[in-house]
């Protein structure tokens, strides 16, 4: 009988059994071809998010910052995010969508938000 963890069930497997299978039977599978494909756009993808982080903090106010970096990265809603920064969720828009504010270019935000909905090639 198998014994119960609460983290973990063990289940004795005689490992000479495991070996007669194919890799390719496995529940997931990659092609050489496949992993290589998936480690440039990981790598493409590390890269895109160095730009934007570079993006965020150099053009964009410190509320607009903080807004972007919770909705996007934090997976927050702007009526959550409004609740956080203790504005209203229609400001919390302007800040993620871009307002002209302290001199700062909405373009920057709208080039940030392509970037991260994925609209903008890497």
């Amino acid at each position: 009988m198998a014994n119960f963890n609460p983290y973990f069930w063990e289940i004795p497997v005689d490992f000479n059994k495991l070996v007669e299978f194919d890799n390719r039977c496995a529940l997931w599978y990659e092609t050489d071809e496949e992993r290589e494909s998936r480690w440039i756009k990981e790598y493409r993808q590390e890269k895109l998010l160095d730009e934007l982080i570079d993006i965020i903090s150099s053009e964009l106010t410190c509320k607009q910052q903080q807004a972007v970096m919770l909705y996007f990265f934090g997976g927050k809603t702007q009526e959550e995010i409004g609740q956080i920064m203790e504005i209203p969720h229609q400001v919390v828009s302007q800040h993620i969508y871009g307002v002209m504010r302290n001199g700062k270019n909405p373009q920057s935000l709208y080039k940030t938000r392509n970037l991260l909905e994925g609209r903008m090639a890497y």
